[in-house]
């Protein structure tokens, strides 16, 4: 646990702060992010912390996920009373301090123009980056796919080999957790082959992963042929693939946010042209 001069702790999430955690997210205008939360509380392979203020508010988060020897930092909030004061800066190092303890070989993260500078002082380097895009959920028509089938028990081998080769990394844990328990999962090719997946999650669409550029458009489609009950629809792409920006623009989406992807540690031999969407910004 870290005690900051002005009284302000951080230290571990409790279940008991996930309510006032994503409200103050909420008022500070972050969004709605009980979902995800929810998630990384019930999720092994996360960790969250928060900052306390001294009459016991929550006034920031931030959040650890390892993928094997890889580990993702996101969720670095502060409430906007309190920011420039070293708080952001608190809360990375407690999450970055936690995924190297784990011996994790690589620790990324997606920069906010307000924590770039924490992270560079931190040694993080760029390493390409993200682009997420929008537009109404009313009036959004994409085709049925029939070549798609649902995801089985029996694909997870095939899905995860694929998945390494685009990410660099190991995530097969948290493809398994989500596809089979907390999630939908649709894949192309025939069981045990598989040469494309894509996965929707309790809070968003993503990640998907496809070597064949036909492939990664398929598998965008068969994620936004969905009900929608939000108002707004949103897709976050690895900004260097440009042929999933340019299939999400003729669909009537804009490129609203664009943040740096930046690396500590040992370089992850990423494919970006062949993911076509992300989990998120907190876990890649």
């Amino acid at each position: 646990m870290r005690q900051m001069a002005d009284g302000v702790q951080v230290r571990p999430m409790r279940p008991a702060d996930y309510e006032p955690a994503w409200q103050a997210i909420l008022a500070g205008g972050w969004g709605d992010r009980r979902l995800t939360l929810g998630f990384y509380l019930r999720y092994p392979p996360a960790d969250l912390f928060v900052a306390e203020a001294p009459d016991g508010a929550i006034v920031g988060t931030a959040s650890a996920v390892r993928h094997a020897e890889t580990g993702w930092i996101g969720l670095v909030f502060v409430a906007p009373a309190l920011r420039g004061h070293g708080l952001g800066r608190r809360l990375t190092v407690a999450a970055l301090e936690r995924l190297q303890d784990l011996d994790c070989r690589s620790i990324l993260l997606a920069a906010s123009a307000l924590g770039r500078p924490i992270y560079e002082r931190l040694g993080f380097r760029a390493d390409g980056g993200y682009t997420a895009l929008h537009r109404a959920s009313a009036g959004l028509a994409v085709p049925t796919q029939p070549d798609v089938r649902r995801l089985g028990a029996a694909d997870l081998e095939a899905l995860s080999r694929l998945d390494r080769q685009a990410s660099g990394e190991d995530r097969h844990v948290a493809l398994e957790t989500l596809a089979l328990t907390d999630g939908q999962a649709w894949v192309l090719g025939p069981p045990g082959t598989v040469r494309g997946y894509a996965l929707r999650t309790s809070w968003g669409l993503g990640p998907a992963v496809a070597e064949d550029p036909l492939d990664g458009q398929t598998l965008l489609d068969v994620l936004l042929h969905q009900p929608w009950t939000a108002p707004q629809v949103s897709v976050t792409v690895p900004t260097d693939n440009a042929v999933a920006r340019a299939h999400l623009t003729r669909l009537g989406f804009t490129e609203r946010d664009s943040l740096p992807r930046m690396v500590l540690g040992d370089p992850v031999p990423w494919r970006p042209q062949t993911m076509w969407a992300i989990f998120n910004f907190a876990m890649g």
